[in-house]
C-alpha cells in the first residue's frame, strides 16, 4: 500500500489553497494530511496497527494567511509574531474567525466520532 496515496501526502509545510487543488487532482486525495501520513507510514513499516480519525476544518478553497514563515522547524506557531503579523492586517480577521468557528465545530465532531467509536470497540 502507498501510504502517500492512501492518505494524502504529508508537508513539510502549511499548504495553501493552491497547493490543495494540486495535490488532490494529483493524488485523488480528498484531504490533504499534514500529520498522521509520517506516523502511518512509521506505523506500516513496524507492521503496528494505526488508527487515524480526522477532523477537517477549512476546506480545499478556504483562503488562509500563510503560516509558514510563522512555523519552526519543530512544527510549532510562533506566536507572537503571528499575532503581530494579524493585527496589522484586519482583513485576514474574518477568515481566522471563521477558521476558529469551524476549528471548534471539528473538535467537537471529532471527539463524538471518538466517543462512538471507542464504545463500539469495547462492546
Amino acid at each position: 500500500v502507498d501510504i502517500n496515496r492512501r492518505f494524502g501526502e504529508d508537508l513539510k509545510r502549511v499548504a495553501d489553497a493552491a497547493e490543495k487543488i494540486r495535490l488532490a487532482a494529483s493524488y485523488g486525495a480528498r484531504l490533504v494530511d499534514m500529520e498522521a501520513a509520517t506516523l502511518a507510514r512509521l506505523a506500516q513499516t513496524r507492521g503496528i496497527p494505526f488508527y487515524c480519525l480526522k477532523a477537517v476544518s477549512d476546506d480545499a478553497g478556504a483562503k488562509l494567511l500563510d503560516l509558514n514563515p510563522f512555523i519552526m522547524t519543530n512544527g510549532q506557531l510562533r506566536m507572537a509574531p503571528f499575532l503581530a503579523h494579524v493585527a496589522a492586517r484586519p482583513g485576514s480577521w474574518q477568515g481566522l474567525m471563521k477558521l476558529g468557528r469551524y476549528s471548534s465545530m471539528a473538535a467537537r465532531h471529532l471527539a463524538e466520532a471518538l466517543q462512538v467509536w471507542l464504545e463500539r470497540d469495547v462492546s
